[in-house]
């Protein structure tokens, strides 16, 4: 009997020396703190930037100088500010310009950089640096076009009266004057346009008729800039006199 109490003794006693050495009994996986992280050496995901906002062209304004450029634009979501871009022709869109300016809202940048006479597009694309440290940048939802010449001549109309034939039109702003180009229309000769005469006022007469033949005019602004005359569009007269 005393035997048999020892070795119950001995035996117990084990027990409480290994449940000692193993710190208790094992934690099961409700127990495992949330943020305990496992040797496999796999780092947890960082987390995601949200998605960089858009930018809309709404117009690009030429100034009556033609020497500068106003967009505006609006701007939503997130960014660190914007890239102005700029063709011209058939060219491709180079930077002009990048300013850190990230707030949502409605936007305005000038280009004084300009040639008068030339036409140009533009759009504005944001930006932002990423965590990494390179740079994303968005594209632009539109693009806006601007042609650096003066305004077109408006209420352009003819009248034949008396053996001539009198062109009058509306006043255009900003401008240094006017050139008048006719055409003869005679049948089976093919014949251009041809300058009649440069002048400030807005009427031109032209006499000495040729009976059977008709007569064609159009006119276009000038402006100087730089000592140089920069030409609008042509404006027609639809009818032959």
């Amino acid at each position: 009997m005393n035997r048999r109490m020892k070795i119950w003794g001995v035996s117990m006693l084990a027990v409480g020396l290994l449940l000692t050495a193993g710190g208790g009994s094992p934690a099961s996986a409700d127990e495992i703190p949330a943020n305990t992280v496992s040797g496999s050496g796999v780092e947890p995901a960082a987390p995601q930037q949200n998605p960089l906002g858009t930018s809309k062209m709404v117009a690009a304004k030429k100034a009556a100088s033609l020497k500068k450029v106003t967009l505006t634009w609006t701007q939503t979501g997130e960014a660190q500010g914007y890239v102005v871009m700029r063709k011209t022709g058939k060219g491709a869109f180079t930077e002009i310009a990048r300013v850190t300016d990230g707030t949502p809202g409605n936007k305005i940048y000038e280009d004084t950089k300009v040639k008068p006479g030339t036409a140009y597009v533009y759009q504005v694309n944001l930006w932002r640096t990423r965590a990494d440290g390179t740079v994303e940048t968005g594209t632009c939802a539109n693009t806006a076009s601007v042609k650096l010449v003066p305004g077109k001549v408006t209420g352009l109309k003819a009248k034949k009266s008396h053996g001539k034939i009198v062109v009058t039109w509306k006043k255009t702003k900003n401008i240094s004057g006017y050139q008048v180009y006719t055409k003869v229309f005679v049948k089976g000769i093919k014949l251009k346009y041809s300058k009649a005469k440069t002048l400030k006022s807005r009427k031109y007469t032209r006499g000495m008729l040729v009976r059977g033949m008709k007569y064609g005019f159009k006119v276009r602004t000038y402006k100087k800039v730089g000592g140089k005359k920069i030409y609008g569009p042509f404006a027609t007269v639809t009818k032959r006199y």
